[in-house]
C-alpha cells in the first residue's frame, strides 16, 4: 500500500511541476502577475518545489512562486543582498553573520532533515557501519582501501572489498556539508574545520550540489559521500549507520520513519524568538538518546521581518508561505519526502514568531476579485489519504 501510495504521490508532484513551470512561463509573459523568488537548498529542493507548486495551486488568485536550489550558502547570500525574496537553507545563519546584517531576518524551522553517508560498496552484504573517525579519514584520505583494519574492525561481519574507495564532496556553499563537518569535528583527527565549504584534499572527487554526490556514486562503484538522505533513497543508493552520541550504529531511516519527538525529546534548548542569531546554537546531534540518528538538522525558511519593501501582494504571500509550511497540510506528510515533521514544542515556537512580520498594506483601491486578502489557503487537510496526495 506505502509503495502504491509513493507512486501516486510522485504522479501528482509531477504533474504539479509541469502546472508550475507553465505558471513561471507565464509570469514572463503577464507582467502584473505577483512574482516570488526564493533559492538556497539542494537538499530540500525536491519537496520544496512541490510544497510551492501546492500553494500556487491552491491559492486564491493567480500568483508565481520561483525556487532556484543552488545550495543554502548562496542562497543565505542572494536574501542578505536583497537579490531574492527569500531563501531556504539546511543550517541556520551563522551567529557572526547574523550580527552584521542590515535588518533583522527571521529563520523558520519547518522540517528535520538527516544527511547520510551514502555509498556504492560492491558485494557488500551487511550494512556499513561508520564512526566519526572513520568516515572523516575517508573524506581526508587518510584511510584509502574499503578492507582498512580500522573499517573492519567496526565492521567485522561485513564482506568488505580489497578495493580502492572513491571519496566524493561538495565544492559549493552547502549546509549539507556544514552539518556533515559538524559530526566529523566530534573527533580529534579531524582537521579541515566546520562549515559549508572546506579545504578538501585534491584526491576527492569535487562535484557541484545534491545531485553532482550522488549521479557519482551512482556511477562509480565503491565511492562514498554525503547527501540529504532523501535523495539517496529515492536514487535507491545505500546509506551507512552511522555512530551516535549513545554509542549506537544508527541509519537515518530508523529514526526520521519514526516518532522525531521521542527520539529528540526536548533536551534541546531553543530561542525565544525567531529574529535572533542565536539559532547557530541550536544543535540535534548531540542527543545521547539511544536512536537519536548524529546527523540530523532542521531546515528553515528565511525571510525580512519586515516585509514591506516587497510589496503588495509580494510581502503577504511570503508570510503566508510561512503560515502555509508550517500546517498540517505540510506537516503531516514530511514522511513521504523523506523528512520528519517539526516536533511539537518548535512548530509551536515558529507559528508564534510569525505574529511579529510585519507586511505591506493592502492597496485601497483593490478588490475581491483582483486582490483578494489572502493569497495562499492555510488548511487542515480532511484525511490523510486527500493530504499525502496533495504533498507528493
Amino acid at each position: 500500500m506505502w509503495a502504491i501510495q509513493r507512486l501516486l504521490c510522485v504522479i501528482v508532484s509531477l504533474l504539479s511541476c509541469k502546472a508550475q513551470g507553465r505558471s513561471l512561463q507565464q509570469s514572463k509573459q503577464v507582467s502584473n502577475l505577483p512574482l516570488v523568488q526564493g533559492s538556497g537548498s539542494t537538499a530540500v529542493a525536491a519537496l520544496w518545489r512541490s510544497v510551492i507548486a501546492n500553494a500556487s495551486a491552491t491559492g486564491n488568485a493567480p500568483f508565481s512562486l520561483t525556487y532556484d536550489a543552488v545550495g543554502s550558502g548562496q542562497g543565505q547570500k542572494s536574501l542578505f543582498s536583497r537579490a531574492y525574496d527569500y531563501a531556504v537553507s539546511d543550517v541556520p545563519i551563522a551567529e557572526g553573520v547574523y550580527q552584521k546584517l542590515d535588518r533583522p531576518i527571521l529563520q523558520i524551522p519547518f522540517a528535520v532533515s538527516a544527511m547520510g553517508a551514502v555509498h556504492s560498496i560492491a558485494g557488500l552484504n551487511k550494512r556499513l557501519m561508520l564512526s566519526p573517525f572513520i568516515f572523516g579519514n575517508i573524506l581526508q584520505c587518510i584511510i584509502t582501501r574499503w578492507d582498512d583494519p580500522a573499517i573492519r574492525a567496526i565492521n567485522p561481519d561485513a564482506r568488505l572489498p580489497s578495493a580502492d574507495i572513491y571519496p566524493v564532496v561538495r565544492v559549493d556553499s552547502s549546509g549539507t556539508t556544514e552539518l556533515v563537518t559538524n559530526y566529523l569535528a566530534t573527533d580529534p583527527s579531524w582537521t579541515l574545520g566546520v562549515g559549508k565549504s572546506v579545504a578538501w584534499p585534491k584526491c576527492a572527487q569535487q562535484v557541484q550540489g545534491s545531485d553532482g554526490v550522488l549521479n557519482y556514486i551512482a556511477n562509480q562503484k565503491n565511492a562514498i559521500g554525503y547527501a540529504e538522505y532523501g535523495l539517496a533513497k529515492m536514487k535507491n543508493l545505500e546509506l551507512a549507520a552511522m555512530l551516535n552520541a549513545a554509542g549506537n550504529f544508527v541509519k537515518p531511516d530508523e529514526v526520521l520513519m519514526g516518532n522525531i519527538t521521542e527520539v529528540f525529546g526536548g533536551e534541546f534548548m531553543l530561542p525565544n524568538s525567531l529574529v535572533t542569531p542565536a539559532w547557530a546554537n541550536v544543535s540535534l546531534m548531540s542527543s545521547k538518546r539511544p536512536l537519536a540518528y548524529p546527523i540530523s538538522g532542521l531546515e528553515y525558511y528565511n525571510i525580512d521581518l519586515d516585509l514591506t519593501s516587497k510589496g503588495y501582494p509580494q510581502g503577504l504571500i511570503l508570510k503566508e508561505l510561512a503560515q502555509y509550511i508550517l500546517s498540517d497540510a505540510v506537516q503531516k506528510p514530511m514522511p513521504f519526502w523523506y523528512f520528519a515533521a517539526l516536533p511539537e514544542k518548535i512548530k509551536m515556537l515558529a507559528k508564534t514568531g510569525l505574529d511579529s512580520i510585519v507586511v505591506p498594506k493592502r492597496p485601497v483601491d483593490a478588490t475581491a476579485d483582483n486582490m483578494p486578502n489572502h493569497w495562499i489557503n492555510v488548511y487542515e487537510p480532511v484525511s490523510p489519504g486527500v493530504m499525502n496526495l496533495t504533498m507528493r
